[in-house]
């Protein structure tokens, strides 16, 4: 099902290019959607409520957003256009650094992502990592949160307590940025399975290992395993 779709559109009122991300109007946000996903819930103004409020997170490994608007009946927004790839290649584990710090950024302002997964992570021309996608963040204290008690984010990148539908936490995010790192340096999705409940049951039930054939030495093996451990408290 296709909750969103991104299109290169032209800004008319400021003669730029952006990257414009339409949400199918009434769609419901379920889990693994294009703009991440909820065990049910529904978007509408409080989605785009959210979006103006990450707005204003001003970093140079975030992509900003620059509007949030309708337009024929779809909650829309506006990115900077970043023409590079996604961030996928072992290659780039150093890039991994800048979304570190850029999720440290989005935390200081009180916001968690929510989704992080390679597909919302860029290099720009300079070989910097860009985060983007922030349609589904929510506030640390949970404030106005119309996803609150549901399943939000990606299946394969939510931690345990993520996948339980528990409140939103820098926690999760440091385990999805560990689960992205050890994708990066393994070659492969360390949780891979694709029906949606499954990768839910294995991050609640079982402990996460980085493959022993990943390209990682003892110090860096041991970052990883630290940040995807089960209990938020270790990591």
């Amino acid at each position: 099902m296709t909750l969103a779709s991104v299109w290169r559109s032209h800004d008319e009122r400021l003669d730029r290019a952006v990257a414009l991300k339409l949400l199918d109007p009434g769609a419901s946000i379920a889990a693994g959607g294009a703009a991440g996903g909820a065990a049910g819930g529904a978007a509408g103004p409080s989605w785009l409520q959210e979006a103006r409020a990450v707005g204003h997170l001003a970093h140079p490994h975030i992509v900003p957003v620059f509007d949030a608007e309708q337009i024929d009946g779809h909650d829309c927004l506006a990115f900077e256009l970043v023409e590079v790839q996604t961030l996928a290649a072992r290659e780039a584990v150093e890039m991994e650094r800048g979304v570190v710090d850029a999720l440290r950024a989005a935390h200081a302002q009180d916001i968690v992502h929510r989704d992080l997964k390679p597909s919302n992570i860029l290099l720009d021309a300079a070989g910097r990592a860009r985060v983007m996608d922030f349609g589904i963040a929510a506030r640390l204290d949970g404030a106005g949160d119309p996803l609150a008690g549901f399943v939000v984010g990606t299946p394969g990148y939510l931690a345990p307590e993520a996948a339980a539908a528990a409140a939103p936490s820098g926690q999760m995010e440091v385990f999805a940025a560990g689960l992205v790192l050890g994708e990066l340096l393994a070659g492969t999705r360390l949780v891979a399975e694709r029906e949606p409940q499954s990768p839910l049951r294995r991050v609640l039930d079982d402990d996460l290992l980085l493959p022993e054939d990943a390209d990682a030495d003892d110090r860096l093996r041991a970052i990883v395993q630290r940040a995807i451990a089960r209990d938020p408290a270790a990591r």
